[in-house]
């Protein structure tokens, strides 16, 4: 399966590439999110680093990480994650399919001449076989869910992401749809990593950072630790996609509809 992507997402691509500083800025300042979905999200997240290899999932991860998503809101608005007895039985029962994948980072996608192997791959993994939301869409909960399997690799998809790059589910092909999300985190990787000496300088500059602008102070028992905003580079596409689509900037340029959040003065 191949996904030309078209001019006008090319052009909202070299934009976020373009204005990532800015929009990390703003991101970190206006968090749409509960503190509570950031805990669970970096200290599943953390679990999964301190597994080397996907043979090692078990179900302490696989019942934190139901945790985490269900703080994603995959139980809500008509999202139907999986009870979590038959999610932790689906993860193990598979964790061998994330093998292949496992050490694979985003940024190096877009030089790889399979990449899109790669990509679909990835989309029979939540189409076909792990498939973790009882709704026919897995898009939004595949996405979230790979994101904490694969956190280098996989970017989380909501409702931004899919308004701004129209990601439309086909019946006739969904797997398409997770296709064409991929490829565009490849390229905004790629991007964005290429105006930096290399990625451990990006990373230095945007994720490893523990000021008080970059980070959440929070309790995890009886320690205060800081969790930086961004901790993957899937995850700063996500906070600048997130950061972007309520801009004015962005509604300006690209002929959108201001939406009833809060609007980002760039």
């Amino acid at each position: 399966m191949v996904c030309n992507l078209s001019k006008k997402a090319n052009e909202k691509i070299q934009w976020l590439i373009k204005n990532h500083k800015k929009l990390i800025s703003y991101y970190t300042v206006n968090i749409p999110f509960k503190i509570r979905s950031y805990q669970l999200h970096f200290r599943t997240i953390q679990m999964r680093n301190a597994i080397h290899n996907s043979n090692n999932i078990g179900k302490r991860f696989a019942s934190q990480l139901h945790k985490a998503l269900i703080s994603w809101d995959l139980k809500k608005r008509g999202a139907k994650l999986l009870e979590e007895d038959k999610f932790i039985s689906l993860v193990i029962d598979n964790k061998n399919l994330f093998k292949k994948y496992w050490n694979l980072q985003i940024e190096e996608m877009e030089d790889r001449g399979d990449k899109v192997d790669i990509g679909n791959g990835l989309a029979s993994l939540i189409y076909q076989e792990i498939r973790i939301m009882e709704n026919e869409s897995q898009l939004i909960g595949g996405s979230k869910f790979l994101h904490h399997i694969l956190p280098e690799l996989v970017s989380p998809v909501d409702l931004r992401m899919k308004t701004m790059f129209n990601l439309q589910e086909d019946p006739k092909c969904r797997e398409k749809t997770f296709l064409k999300a991929f490829l565009i985190w490849s390229k905004i990787a790629k991007g964005i990593i290429s105006q930096y000496k290399n990625s451990m300088k990006f990373k230095r500059e945007f994720l490893f950072k523990f000021k008080n602008k970059d980070a959440f102070s929070v309790i995890f028992g009886n320690s205060e630790i800081f969790i930086p905003i961004s901790i993957s580079i899937p995850k700063f596409i996500d906070d600048i996609i997130i950061a972007a689509i309520d801009s004015k900037e962005y509604q300006r340029i690209f002929d959108v509809s201001s939406r009833k959040q809060r609007k980002y003065k760039i």
